[in-house]
């Protein structure tokens, strides 16, 4: 090998930081080893001569499987590029090989190995972590899924339980204990369903906001109506205070910022004790104006509940994390209103944070943008609200309206039955339609005079999309203008949307309750 190159490119080779070795491709004998290999291997006069196999793998008796002396014979004028780990060194290589003749009919692969191990052992630790990270996502989503049907089964085992305790019976007061324990289950086992989709809406990055324009005041007193019971039954004081900056009228998505202040309100009263206190402070950020037509408005909802530990503050608003937390677990309910509250208030560009400690209760906020048309500002006023909003009854209301006549469109008997027993004790006039054919039949027989349409929309024979665009097509007065209201179980934003267009003016999903129905009519027949 003294021919096959000089001393100075010798002298080159042995000051390469990298490990550089020449091998005869026939005998796999060593020919040249620069002296990075020699300092970690063995004296020159040790290994020139030997197989390289056995001198630079560890406990190796044959060729090693990874040669590329094969590979670079058949293609001898090209390079080759690859990695291993040496089980002499303990270390990783990228490797460089090439073939070349030394002598007639005699060649030999040059190999340069640079050190990588730092690199490899970088890539190694980072997909032990990706690796440990997905394993702990994929125990808490199964945790999760096992909770979730512990909290869908429960109150399912109560509505069945409790119906058959009701069917049995010829007690009217235990029949009516069980008929409100079917009502509550019911309720709970709705608020987990509704949970459970619309977080996985969020992670399938397929829910979206929807700006409209609405009545601030009036949004906040539906949100104590619904939340207000609750304390009640508590014996706690909810407290309600805005500044009169904030425009009566404003845009924005009102049915997912009514949700984010319900759940975060519910959590308060849940883990707040009898006779306890709950505020809620809104008001602007005038600082923090972003456009001549939009505002930035902050939520504080303060209690003084059992508070919350540092360490559970690091899951308050983890998907999967949460519901196995042990207060969650006792309160029931799927654990995923922070969660789904923190997701909603970041897509309307703010944030949710949390303030507390264990025994002094908690304090949550959060700010969103809301728009305003400059031009019909109207700021409210300072409201204060200790208790829930007292309107003239539901009955009272609905019987102002007279005797309207209704044509619901439903598929399915047992939700027939159901709508009509609601309407048992009104003055309401209603006809059914099995399917959307059949109601186009009886809207034009009846020469389109109905008041109001509860239209399905997955129905056989025609569905209510098909059906809603034929009344509205149809050669009746008041096609172009009779109250059109979707009632389906089909309750995402699109569906919404698909609803509209094709001529519909509402949406009401299902499950429906009788007051949540009755509403509906009220405020439809008023608006129309």
């Amino acid at each position: 090998m003294k021919n096959f190159f000089d001393e100075t490119t010798h002298q080159l080779l042995n000051c390469m930081g990298s490990y550089v070795y020449i091998v005869d491709a026939k005998t796999y004998e060593l020919l040249f080893v620069n002296d990075r290999i020699i300092a970690e291997c063995g004296e020159n006069d040790e290994l020139i001569g030997q197989p390289c196999w056995k001198v630079l793998q560890r406990g190796q008796d044959r060729p090693c499987d990874f040669c590329q002396v094969h590979t670079l014979r058949n293609a001898p004028e090209k390079s080759i590029s690859w990695q291993n780990r040496n089980t002499l060194t303990g270390k990783y290589y990228r490797n460089m090989t090439t073939l070349l003749e030394y002598a007639p009919g005699r060649s030999a692969y040059v190999q340069n190995s640079v050190d990588i191990t730092d690199l490899v052992e970088k890539e190694l630790e980072e997909l032990r972590i990706a690796r440990d990270s997905a394993e702990k996502a994929n125990r808490a989503k199964s945790d999760f899924l096992s909770r979730m049907s512990h909290e869908m089964r429960t109150p399912l085992n109560s509505i069945i339980g409790m119906t058959n305790i009701a069917m049995s019976t010829d007690d009217d007061d235990r029949r009516d204990y069980c008929l409100k324990r079917i009502e509550n289950a019911s309720n709970q086992l709705m608020g987990v369903i509704n949970d459970i989709l619309d977080m996985s809406k969020i992670e399938a990055e397929k829910l979206e906001l929807s700006f409209v324009e609405f009545d601030f005041e009036l949004m906040i007193d539906r949100i104590v109506s619904i939340t207000g019971y609750e304390a009640e039954k508590k014996n706690q004081k909810i407290r309600i205070y805005t500044n009169s900056d904030i425009p009566r009228r404003v845009i924005g998505d009102e049915m997912h910022l009514s949700q984010i202040l319900t759940n975060i309100l519910s959590n308060a009263i849940k883990f707040t004790p009898e006779g306890g206190n709950i505020i809620l402070n809104i008001w602007q950020t005038e600082a923090l104006l972003t456009a001549d037509d939009a505002i930035l408005v902050t939520f504080e909802v303060i209690d003084d509940g059992i508070g919350i530990s540092k360490e559970q503050q690091s899951h308050l608003f983890d998907s999967y994390d949460r519901a196995s937390l042990p207060q969650v677990h006792n309160q029931g309910g799927s654990g995923l209103g922070l969660a789904i509250s923190k997701r909603l208030v970041n897509m309307m560009g703010g944030d949710l944070e949390v303030e507390s400690s264990l025994g002094t209760g908690s304090t949550f906020r959060f700010t969103v943008q809301l728009c305003v048309d400059k031009s019909q500002v109207d700021t409210g006023k300072p409201v204060l609200f200790c208790s829930r909003r007292e309107d003239a009854p539901l009955n009272e209301r609905l019987s102002r309206l007279g005797a309207k006549k209704i044509l619901l469109v439903e598929d399915i008997e047992v939700n027939r039955e159901i709508i009509a027993l609601f309407f048992e004790e009104t003055d309401l006039h209603l006809d059914f339609a099995e399917n959307g054919e059949r109601a186009v039949d009886l809207f034009e027989q009846n020469g389109g005079r109905y008041d109001l349409i509860f239209m399905d929309i997955q129905m056989p024979v025609m569905d209510g999309y098909d059906a809603a665009r034929r009344i509205r097509a149809s050669n009746c007065a008041n096609a172009a203008t009779v109250p059109i209201v979707a009632m389906t179980a089909n309750v995402f934003k699109e569906d919404v949307e698909r609803c509209l267009d094709a001529g519909m003016n509402g949406h009401l999903g299902k499950p429906v309750s009788k007051d949540e129905l009755f509403e509906k009519i009220i405020h439809t027949l008023k608006t129309n």
